[in-house]
This record gives C-alpha cells, sequence and structure tokens, in this order.
C-alpha cells in the first residue's frame, strides 16, 4: 500500500508541473457560469434555481467536458513518460505491469472526484448569484462525486487507446473528442428520439454507451418535463444497476490496458 501511494503521488507531482492541470482547476471553477447566465435569462418558474444550474451541469456539462479533461490527462500520464525517457526506467526496475498501471487510473479518479468537487462549489456560488436557494447540499455532493466516478470509468476505453497508441499523441486526442462527440451525441440524440426507434445500430450502440448508461440514472434522479417522461421513463436506470454495470466496465477495460502494457513490457 506504501508503494502505490508513493507512486500515486509520483503521478501527482508530475501532473503538477504541466499548466493544463492548472487550466482544468480554473475551467471547474468557471464551468457554471454559463448555465448560471443561461438561468438568470429565461424564467425558472417554479423550480429554485440552483437546483436548474446543478442538473444542467451534471447531465450537459460533465458528459463533454469531463472525458475530455480525464483523456488529455490520461495521455498526458502516458506520453510524460515517453517524453522524459522514464518508461524504460520503469520497465527495469521490480514494478510490476499493475503497480505502473494502477496509480495512474487512481489519479484520474482523483481528477475527477476533485473536477466533479470544484464544479459543485461553483454551482453553488452561480445559484446564490441568480437568486436560488441553496438545498440538498450533501445529496448534491453525493451525486457530483459518484458522477464523477462513473464518468472517470467511462473514460477508461480512451485511456486504453491512448495506451496503445503511446507513441501518437495526437491519435490519442483525436478519438478523445471523437468519443466524447459520439457518446454524447448517442446519449441526448440516439437513444430518446422516434426516428431512432428502428435503427438497431443506434440502439445497440446507445444501450452499451457509458454516457447513455449514466444519464439514464440522472433521469431517475432529475426526472424530465412531464409531457417527456412518459416516453423516457423506460430508460430510467436504479442506482445499483449503473453502479454495477459501471464496475463491470472499469474490471474489463482494466484488464485490456494491463495486456496492452505487457505486450509493451515486452518489446
Amino acid at each position: 500500500m506504501k508503494v502505490l501511494l508513493k507512486l500515486v503521488k509520483y503521478e501527482l507531482v508530475k501532473l503538477r508541473r504541466r499548466r493544463f492541470v492548472q487550466l482544468v482547476v480554473v475551467a471547474a471553477a468557471l464551468f457554471p457560469i454559463p448555465f448560471t447566465m443561461m438561468v438568470m435569462g429565461e424564467s425558472a418558474g417554479e423550480e429554485n434555481r440552483f437546483d436548474l444550474i446543478f442538473e444542467q451541469l451534471v447531465e450537459l456539462g460533465f458528459p463533454i467536458m469531463l472525458p475530455i479533461v480525464l483523456g488529455i490527462i490520461a495521455s498526458m500520464l502516458v506520453f510524460m513518460e515517453q517524453d522524459y525517457g522514464t518508461m524504460k526506467n520503469l520497465l527495469t526496475i521490480p514494478l510490476s505491469t499493475n503497480q505502473i498501471i494502477i496509480p495512474k487510473i487512481i489519479t484520474l479518479f482523483i481528477f475527477g472526484v476533485l473536477f466533479s468537487v470544484s464544479t459543485l462549489v461553483a454551482s453553488i456560488i452561480g445559484g446564490v448569484v441568480a437568486g436560488g436557494t441553496i438545498q440538498h447540499v450533501g445529496h448534491k455532493m453525493f451525486i457530483a462525486c459518484v458522477t464523477g466516478l462513473f464518468y472517470t470509468v467511462a473514460t477508461l476505453p480512451i485511456v486504453t487507446v491512448v495506451v496503445y497508441f503511446h507513441k501518437t499523441y495526437i491519435a490519442s486526442i483525436v478519438f478523445t473528442f471523437f468519443y466524447t462527440m459520439v457518446n454524447f451525441y448517442l446519449a441526448y440524440t440516439g437513444q430518446f428520439t422516434t426516428m431512432y426507434a428502428s435503427n438497431r445500430i443506434i440502439q445497440a450502440l446507445a444501450t452499451i454507451s457509458p454516457t447513455c448508461i449514466i444519464l439514464r440514472w440522472h433521469l431517475s434522479e432529475f426526472p424530465p418535463y412531464a409531457e417527456y417522461y412518459a416516453q423516457w421513463q423506460p430508460y430510467f436506470i436504479p442506482f445499483w444497476m449503473v453502479t454495477l454495470i459501471m464496475i463491470l466496465i472499469g474490471f474489463l477495460f482494466g484488464v485490456i490496458i494491463t495486456k496492452i502494457y505487457n505486450r509493451i513490457e515486452r518489446w
């Protein structure tokens, strides 16, 4: 355990030197501003403005921002070894493949939770500015942190591609944006639009898309407007089910990433 903690600290120290990580912190703080302006610019009706800001951040902001941020950080964690020439050194010292991979994945989860907490704090400030009532903060903190963990798991396919193309930084970044946009499209267009009801490919992709799965849980936490509720209600997934699915996805891609790293070690 001590070795693992030291390796995680080593990964965090490496990232601290990069300006991008500082920009991520600033972005998390500024992220709620456009959503706050949207809420202030329209009638909230009977809904609390703070609740509206938080719901929009979780349902619309997280699916785009967090996978892209974590995908880029994953690329940095892998390619810094190439840039600094430390990969060969890591492979020559008595560390197992898991001891090289797991600290990087744990670092991603740490950033996922930190981003979520920072976004919640900023949304509280936005709620105050918008004139909302700050309520149920504990429950929202739970949703934010769990959402951060789930989207970190959803980022593991990106990590898999990053590790596989460990000498091609551009390909990793391009795939990060492509993967994020496709999942967002499937979540908010493919699975709920009647025009795609007969498209088996779209429906199949939406069924296995991590973003779609997370959204189905979010809809049970934040029920949609009455006119959409009957149409979307069959897609709702309880928390225990989405948690089990995320654990299976995490285990599957963890095994795949380990096998790819073992292949790199043999090289």
